[in-house]
């Protein structure tokens, strides 16, 4: 960390990570099989089954709403379906153009891929204008939102709340979606746990387990 008041840096005993796995391995996979378990029971109790598509899932096709994704599936009946609702932001400077390309609707696309073929993904592709996003900010989310202190805040508050919403185009035949889904399922809080951002990768790779 950074003290500024004395501009030094000070030194944090963080404790370094394993080189290698530990051994015995068992107490590591017990650990894995309990935690899966955990998520599962939170994910059961969270989601309802009925003939229509009533769960849906804010899905960016990272670790984390693709375990949410996986575990929806386990605990649904098959021909329930479920929602995957990605939201993107216009990322073109250029005024009349759009472009909805961003980082997370191309894993989303791709995480479809690796899903239960046997279950039936309505993946909802929501594209929000700056104009859009600029007006839905100052009439509503900035009131909803809190705290609203920092860049991610706002983000993150922005993405609920324009996938709450549930509309936008559906991925498999381009036309309008609204989705009735009555439980959205986000992955938020489980960074540590899922390890599903690249700082962790880079982690592992200089530092090992």
């Amino acid at each position: 960390c950074f003290n500024i008041s004395q501009s030094k840096r000070l030194k944090v005993p963080f404790i370094s990570l394993n080189k290698s796995l530990p051994s015995p391995i068992q107490p590591v996979l017990d650990c894995s099989k309990q935690l899966l378990e955990l998520l599962e029971n939170a994910v059961r109790k969270r989601v309802i089954s009925s003939s229509k598509a009533n769960i849906g899932i804010l899905f960016s096709g990272g670790i984390d709403s693709s375990v949410l994704a996986a575990l929806a599936d386990k605990c649904l009946k098959p021909e329930v379906e479920i929602d995957l609702i990605n939201v993107s932001f216009d990322q073109s400077s250029h005024s009349g153009l759009h472009d909805f390309n961003t980082p997370d609707r191309q894993t989303s696309i791709a995480a479809l891929e690796e899903l239960n073929p046997n279950r039936k993904w309505n993946l909802i592709l929501v594209n929000i204008t700056r104009e859009e996003l600029h007006y839905m900010r100052t009439q509503h989310i900035s009131h909803l939102i809190y705290p609203l202190n920092t860049v991610l805040d706002d983000s993150i508050g922005c993405a609920l709340w324009f996938a709450a919403r549930g509309n936008g185009i559906l991925y498999s035949t381009g036309t309008a979606y609204e989705s009735q889904c009555k439980v959205l399922l986000v992955g938020m809080g489980a960074d540590e746990q899922l390890c599903g951002y690249s700082r962790h990768r880079t982690k592992y790779q200089k530092t090992g387990w």
